[in-house]
This record gives C-alpha cells, sequence and structure tokens, in this order.
C-alpha cells in the first residue's frame, strides 16, 4: 500500500508494544518519519532501534502535565527544517481544542 507518507512526520504514542508498535511499524514502512513515546524508555528504545536507525524515541507520560508539549517541542526540533515548519504548534493541523477535559 502506498499512503503518501515519504516526507511526512508521525508521531505514535503507547509506541513501545502492542497495537501503538504496530501502528508506529506500518507508518515507518509507509515511508514517514517517526517519533515515538511511551512510558517505558528501555522498552521503547528497544522498539524504536527494531523499526529503524531514524526513530526518536521519546520517553514520557502523557497523563503528567507539560508532557505532551514536551513531546511535540522535542519532535518539532528534530524535523522542522525538513519539514519547512509546518510542524507541531505552526502546523494548521494542529489546534488544542479549548476547554477539553482531555487536555492538561
Amino acid at each position: 500500500m502506498n499512503l503518501g507518507l515519504g516526507g511526512k512526520v508521525a508521531l505514535v504514542c503507547g509506541a513501545s508494544r502492542g497495537l501503538g508498535r504496530a501502528v508506529a511499524v506500518e507508518l515507518a514502512a509507509e515511508g514517514a518519519s517517526l517519533a515515538v513515546c511511551s512510558r517505558d524508555a528501555d522498552v521503547l528504545e528497544t522498539t524504536a532501534a527494531s523499526i529503524g536507525p531514524d526513530v526518536l524515541a521519546v520517553a514520557a507520560d502523557l497523563g503528567v502535565p507539560g508532557e505532551p508539549t514536551r513531546i511535540v517541542e522535542v519532535a518539532a526540533a528534530r524535523w522542522a527544517s525538513s519539514t519547512g515548519g509546518a510542524f507541531g504548534h505552526e502546523s494548521p493541523s494542529y489546534s488544542p481544542r479549548p476547554g477539553n477535559p482531555q487536555q492538561r
């Protein structure tokens, strides 16, 4: 399948095992640059290395205030120049919903 993901950046949370890992593997196979995150740093590093040499692994707990933002900032710093700045907060597809109880 060709999803046209070459030159795109994907961030997969919960990527150290299970469904998150499977999604990360498939996105990388489709040509996306990949950042993965999980709470378990050791397992995440092993998973990232098994997916490919250029996978960015960011250990983080999304339940901790500020961690979701940090993950996006780390990934943006890695790929901002290759995406022309269209990543993270500069991206039209990024729009946090004010008052969303799921956001911290």
